[in-house]
This record gives structure tokens, C-alpha cells and sequence, in this order.
């Protein structure tokens, strides 16, 4: 009995077609989820999630991480070197 001979015992044609029907339905119920399966609420409560935490709090705490030097940071530099 040659190797050929056992894999087309094995039935392994089996496992194709089962992994074809999950992927079939998955993919059916992806559709059905995206064109169905959503509210207007809910598209209104995502389109709005890039601006969720785009409030005065973060823009400040993003103005006081700045890179550049401000004012009262070349000031304190100045005395700092003048102290030396």
C-alpha cells in the first residue's frame, strides 16, 4: 500500500469543504452585521469617536508638552546660566 493509496483513504477532502462553509458563513454574517445590523445611533456614536476626547483639558495638557521652549523656559535658562 503506497503513500498515495492511505491519504485517499483519509478522506481529507473533508476538511476543505468544511473550512469552506465557515468561512461562507462568517463572511455572511459580516455583511449581514455592516449593511443590517447597525443603528443610526450607533453610526453617530462612531463617527464621533476621533473628537470623543478632544476636549479644553487635552488641548492644555497638549500646549504645556510642547517640544519648544517657551518664554519662561528661556527665562529660567537665562538665570541659570547667569547664576553660574
Amino acid at each position: 500500500m503506497s503513500l498515495g493509496d492511505v491519504m485517499a483513504q483519509a478522506r481529507l477532502e473533508l476538511f476543505a469543504e468544511i473550512g469552506l462553509i465557515i468561512f461562507l458563513a462568517v463572511f455572511v454574517t459580516i455583511v449581514i452585521h455592516v449593511f443590517v445590523g447597525r443603528g443610526q445611533h450607533q453610526d453617530e456614536l462612531l463617527r464621533m469617536l476621533p473628537l470623543a476626547d478632544d476636549t479644553a483639558e487635552s488641548r492644555t495638557a497638549d500646549a504645556t508638552m510642547s517640544p519648544l521652549p517657551t518664554a519662561a523656559d528661556k527665562e529660567q535658562i537665562d538665570e541659570h546660566d547667569r547664576a553660574r
